[in-house]
């Protein structure tokens, strides 16, 4: 996300289609690491 936004944030994969899940899931905070 630092990229897009320059800030920080904590990006968890919470779903994985490699661990048999139907697609690829990311929980994102709407509040940057500081």
């Amino acid at each position: 996300m630092k990229w897009a936004t320059g800030k920080d944030y904590d990006v968890r994969e919470v779903e994985c289609m490699a661990m048999g899940a139907e697609s690829c899931k990311y929980t994102i905070p709407k509040k940057a690491i500081e």
